[in-house]
């Protein structure tokens, strides 16, 4: 959702490896839309605390 926003302004927005698999997984149905909340907000939040620089 956040990418749909941030796209809607004009700018872009770049996905890593991770959140591009988590996009794939929920487009075929793997993930629910809650699951990949959980599993992004976990991802961004680990990706924080590491001190890297986070996309969305």
């Amino acid at each position: 959702m956040a990418v749909a926003i941030t796209s809607l302004t004009g700018d872009v927005v770049k996905l890593d490896n991770i959140e591009q698999l988590l996009v794939n997984l929920k487009k075929k149905g793997v993930l629910s839309k809650s699951e990949i909340l959980t599993l992004e907000g976990g991802y961004l939040q680990e990706k924080r605390l590491s001190g890297k620089k986070c996309s969305a």
